[in-house]
């Protein structure tokens, strides 16, 4: 009946000029003190606050007249009514009776109000009559209420509205005369942090809630005195969150909604803040036995692929650093070989793969000077002093001023390639499973970091490489992997043409084993690392080992003809490029010499893959040199391709020229010193083997001049000895 009252009369106070406010006023006031029970007329109001929107401006105008202050403190004297400390604590005791939810929910509906002026009005309140600070805040209302208030109170930076956050952040700091960051420490983080933290885990929140705490938690970044103290705190947390969204989102459309709040909240969060979490994260992963150890590696690495962590500052100082942090926790692990020690250390090593991706090479400068700190205690003092940089209060002092990095990005990046190096060097030593993460780290790390001035290991690293290479056969993650090594590390001038020399060889030999048609899933990854040797060092010491293998007289002939066909077939469909004659010549020159023997197995074979190689069919679109040399799709036109480069080095077989009336050339060519008849010869015995066994297409189209792309020279010399061969065999 009272709330019903109190409801019919608010309207009547909406506006403090109205014609009616004063004697409304009085007139609830004076059925307030007919009611003789102060603390059942409060419930009213707070009961018509809460459940009468359209009735709330009303009731904010009688609280803000009737309400009282809570602020704790003991009157002066100087107080706004006549009204005696026993009184005034009576009339607090009333409107928190018999518990303050009440009020707290009030609260937090006029927070909430879809009128500005009304949650202008609510905050004014809890800044004048309310502090954050108050003892019914801090000792009577229980956690979860207090929670609700903060965070609703939060909610309005929502708006945008400037007077609203003004009021908000007043509220928060607390009185001019206060400690701004320690008040809001003391009375309102708890309360702020997990509010939101159960925002971000209701589990059956919309679209726009699912957002809603990110927003928020970006926009209380704009006062540092509350961001700094709540985003170490909530960073993680929401990382987490979303991560976990991802999987469970009911809609791609969702997902992106959380995920443009979460973005802008952690493009507005610290850069070092933002990597001593991951580091965090990171130490946590190494320091605890636990199922969740992996867990706490995949959430950084969520981070780096899902958010910008490519600033200046990320890429010049963090990330180089973490990197380091975690190669040296992975050198400290001491776990054993348990099936869980060893999926960590293959998170880490991709983590720390994937973060050192992230570097340009341009951001990484020489070392001026070498430092060599080296030993178990060294490498603990370097990851103690990245610890202590990311340590909160070093990144970030409570003044708002920064502290600079403990080492030099240079001198990371040495100890970065120092580190991976040992690793690797281990793991080859051993029988780690995941070398060949190892290795590939090692040459993208070698790649970027600038040649160093002095490195000790260069050679017991080399030696182990020859030692590891003696095995039959080479496990292949190992074998591929110290091929790239070999390929890098020759690039950057750590292995001369002597070690580079054997091994090649030993390398190359151990390939040719993977390229086995029993093998299919090795041979793409062969083909590429025989290719990555062959690029670097630009010469034909590849094609030397190939041949080698191919005439190694304990070989199955035709074991190695198959080998050969693969390594033919993936380096011509694109991975040898335009190059690929400097490493494929004398090899397909050995698998055509078996054509010559009828009864050798491996001539039986090679018929077969002259029959199987496709022939010249034009492409469908326009040739590109580093792919369709001929303007023609791959095939045997690569094969001829090497047959003309070899004519055209005999002088004595280039077009004389002009002609004279009776067709004979006006100058004939000199046969020069260095040209070989008897060379020349073997390579038109092979060019007849081969169209002996030639498809009709192929002689067909080898019967006319084709349309070359670029070189018309080439063209007519390739038409011309195309064709004297074909009348070889049509005479034979």
């Amino acid at each position: 009946m009272l709330k019903a009252l109190v409801l019919a009369l608010l309207p009547g106070i909406d506006e403090e000029g109205g014609e009616y406010f004063d004697r409304t006023l009085a007139l609830i006031d004076a059925i307030r003190k007919e009611v003789k029970d102060d603390a059942y007329f409060w419930q009213c109001v707070l009961l018509a606050t809460i459940t009468a929107p359209a009735r709330r401006q009303g009731a904010l105008a009688f609280l803000g007249r009737r309400i009282p202050k809570l602020d704790g403190k003991a009157n002066d004297g100087a107080e706004r009514d006549d009204k005696t400390k026993e009184e005034r604590k009576a009339e607090e005791d009333a409107l928190i009776s018999p518990e303050p939810g009440l009020l707290v929910r009030a609260f937090c509906a006029g927070l909430g109000d879809e009128q500005l002026l009304v949650q202008r009005g609510f905050l004014d309140l809890l800044v004048t009559e309310i502090p954050l600070g108050s003892p019914v805040l801090q000792k009577k209302v229980s956690k979860a209420d207090l929670q609700l208030l903060v965070t609703s109170a939060a909610g309005v930076v929502m708006r945008r509205d400037m007077s609203l956050n003004r009021r908000l952040w007043a509220w928060f700091l607390g009185p001019e005369e206060a400690n701004s960051h320690g008040y809001f420490r003391d009375y309102g983080l708890e309360a702020l942090v997990d509010g939101l933290l159960k925002m971000l885990d209701w589990p059956d929140a919309t679209q726009a809630e699912r957002a809603r705490p990110y927003r928020i938690c970006l926009s209380l970044m704009d006062r540092w005195e509350v961001g700094s103290l709540v985003a170490p705190k909530l960073f993680l947390p929401a990382i987490e969150s979303l991560r976990a969204f991802e999987k469970s989102a009911p809609s791609k459309e969702a997902y992106n909604e959380a995920f443009r709040s979460a973005s802008m909240f952690f493009d507005g969060i610290e850069t070092g803040l933002i990597w001593g979490q991951m580091l965090e994260k990171i130490n946590t992963a190494f320091s605890e036995d636990s199922d969740i150890a992996i867990d706490h590696l995949q959430t950084v690495r969520f981070i780096i692929r899902t958010f910008n962590v490519r600033e200046e500052e990320m890429l010049r100082v963090h990330a180089p650093m973490v990197v380091l942090a975690i190669l040296r926790f992975l050198g400290a692990d001491n776990t054993g070989g348990s099936e869980s020690a060893r999926e960590l250390w293959r998170n880490g090593l991709l983590l720390a793969e994937e973060i050192w991706e992230l570097i340009p090479a341009t951001k990484i400068k020489p070392l001026a000077t070498t430092s060599n700190p080296s030993g178990q205690d060294a490498a603990q003092s370097i990851l103690e002093s990245i610890k202590q940089f990311y340590r909160r209060d070093q990144v970030r002092s409570t003044d708002g001023s920064t502290s600079t990095a403990p080492f030099q990005p240079s001198q990371v990046a040495d100890w970065v390639f120092k580190d991976t190096a040992s690793l690797v060097q281990k793991a080859l030593e051993g029988n780690s499973s995941d070398v060949d993460i190892r290795c590939r780290l090692f040459v993208n790390v070698t790649r970027k970091v600038p040649k160093l001035s002095d490195w000790p290991d260069a050679g017991s690293l080399t030696s182990c490489f020859l030692s590891k290479l003696q095995l039959d056969p080479v496990p292949f993650g190992a074998l591929r992997g110290m091929a790239n090594m070999i390929s890098a590390m020759y690039s950057k001038g750590y292995l001369d043409i002597k070690d580079a020399d054997s091994q090649v060889a030993s390398v190359t030999n151990g390939l040719w084993f993977y390229l086995s048609p029993d093998a299919p899933k090795f041979h793409v990854e062969s083909v590429k690392a025989l290719w990555n040797i062959q690029n670097v060092l630009g010469d034909r010491r590849v094609e030397a080992a190939i041949a080698t293998v191919m005439t190694n007289p304990y070989s199955h002939s035709a074991e190695t003809g198959r080998n050969f066909a693969v390594l033919w077939n993936h380096s011509v469909s694109g991975i040898g490029g335009s190059a690929f004659h400097m490493m494929l010549t004398r090899p397909l020159f050995l698998f055509m010499d078996s054509l010559a023997d009828d009864g050798n197995e491996m001539s039986v074979f090679a018929r077969g893959w002259l029959q199987t190689v496709p022939s010249i069919n034009k492409c469908g679109s326009p040739p590109r040199p580093s792919i369709c040399i001929y303007g023609y799709s791959h095939g045997i036109d690569r094969l001829f391709w090497i047959f003309v480069e070899k004519f055209l080095g005999c002088q004595f077989l280039r077009d004389p020229g002009e002609i004279d009336g009776d067709g004979a050339p006006r100058k004939r060519p000199l046969f020069a010193e260095n040209d070989c008849l008897e060379i020349a010869t073997y390579y038109f015995q092979t060019l007849l083997n081969i169209l002996r066994y030639a498809t009709n297409n192929m002689l067909a189209q080898l019967a006319t001049e084709p349309v070359i792309n670029g070189d018309e020279g080439r063209a007519k010399a390739f038409a011309q000895c195309g064709c004297l061969c074909i009348r070889v065999v049509e005479a034979g």
